[in-house]
C-alpha cells in the first residue's frame, strides 16, 4: 500500500514537474500576422461596444491596424526606434481617435504594437 502512494506521489510530481517546464519553455516571438489578429481583435476591459459604432468602425479600426503594421515591417536600429514609431501613429491619429470611441483600441493597438517591438528588438 505504502509503495502505490509513492508510485502515485511519483507520478503527479513528475507530471506537475513537466507542466511547469512546459510553461516556461520560451514562446514564438509575435509575427505580422499575429499582430495584425491581435490589433483587429484587440480587447480591453474599456473597450465597450460603442468602440465598433460612432467613429471607430471597421475601416478606421482598419486603416489604425494598417499604420501599426507598416510600421512593424519597417526595420528599426534598435527596440527604442520600433516603439517610438509605434506611439508616432497614435499621436498621427490623435485629432481621429481622442474625443471618439476609437481612443481605447487606438492605445490598445499601441500597446500590442510596443509588444512586437520588444519581441522583435532585444
Amino acid at each position: 500500500m505504502v509503495r502505490v502512494r509513492f508510485v502515485i506521489i511519483a507520478a503527479l510530481l513528475c507530471v506537475t514537474c513537466a507542466g511547469l517546464l512546459i510553461a516556461c519553455a520560451p514562446q514564438q516571438p509575435m509575427t505580422i500576422s499575429d499582430f495584425r489578429f491581435r490589433c483587429r481583435f484587440a480587447e480591453d476591459q474599456r473597450l465597450t461596444y460603442s468602440d465598433t459604432i460612432a467613429g471607430c468602425d471597421m475601416q478606421t479600426q482598419a486603416r489604425l491596424c494598417d499604420e501599426y503594421t507598416t510600421n512593424l515591417q519597417t526595420k528599426h536600429p534598435n527596440r527604442a526606434s520600433c516603439i517610438q514609431g509605434c506611439r508616432d501613429v497614435l499621436a498621427r491619429n490623435s485629432a481621429l481617435t481622442m474625443f471618439s470611441s476609437c481612443f481605447h483600441f487606438a492605445t490598445r493597438s499601441r500597446t500590442i504594437c510596443e509588444q512586437y517591438c520588444r519581441q522583435h528588438y532585444p
